[in-house]
This record gives C-alpha cells, structure tokens and sequence, in this order.
C-alpha cells in the first residue's frame, strides 16, 4: 500500500471538496445494505431499480462500466430473477456490487482530487447523480 504525504492545507482542501460532493451523494451503510435488499443498484448511469419489468431480458451486465463488480458474471434479467422469486443471493449480490461500487467510487473521488481535477469529476458525479 502507497501512503501519500499531503500538505495540510490540501488536506482540509480535500475534506471540503469531499463534503461538497456528499452533499449530493450520501449514502450510509444501512443504507446500501437496505438499498441493494429491495433490488437498487448504483451504477455508472446512475441507480437502477431491477424489480422493473424492463429488464426482465436485459442480458447486459448489471455495470458495463464497472466490470470488478462480484455481480458483474450475471446479467440484468438474471438478477431481477433472483430477486423476484425473493432469492437470497440476489440481494446479496446486489449488496455486495453496491458496497464494491461505493469503495471504487471514493477511490475515483479520491484521485480526482490527489490529480487535481476534482471539479470535472464532480460536474461528472451530479450530472448523472443530480
């Protein structure tokens, strides 16, 4: 593991940036356990509910853009099976993406900052985020 030394100027820099962006997108644990159990998942596009009948043949991976989720093996439609024949791994695997996603999206939202483009990752993040 790499450890980083930062100014202290930049780091109180970074934590105000970081709550800028969490205004927008906060989430707490129980939250994402909660989420992922009733079928939520986050991804690139933004949340995706997959109790919805439109992806009940959408054979495209739950995230093309994540592709190191551990749902990203099924597809959509196999997922939105498994939950609505009230499966458990479903909603374990919708947890543990949620929970992959989330710890990639703070490593993103962190080398954003250490890269000095924090702005363009945040205008990114609320465009789809909103």
């Amino acid at each position: 593991m790499h450890h980083l030394v930062v100014p202290r100027s930049e780091i109180f820099v970074a934590r105000c940036q970081v709550l800028i962006c969490r205004h927008r997108l906060s989430f707490q644990l129980s939250d994402i356990l909660g989420i992922g159990a009733n079928g939520t998942a986050f991804t690139a596009d933004g949340r995706l509910n997959l109790r919805n009948a439109r992806f009940a043949t959408d054979e495209s991976p739950l995230d093309p853009g994540f592709p190191s989720s551990p749902a990203a093996p099924w597809s959509r439609a196999y997922l939105r099976h498994l939950l609505l024949t009230d499966e458990p791994t479903g909603r374990r695997l919708l947890t543990l993406h949620n929970l992959a996603w989330l710890f990639d999206f703070v490593e993103r939202l962190r080398a954003s900052i250490v890269e000095g483009r924090f702005e363009a990752f945040r205008t990114e993040t609320h465009a789809v985020w909103g």
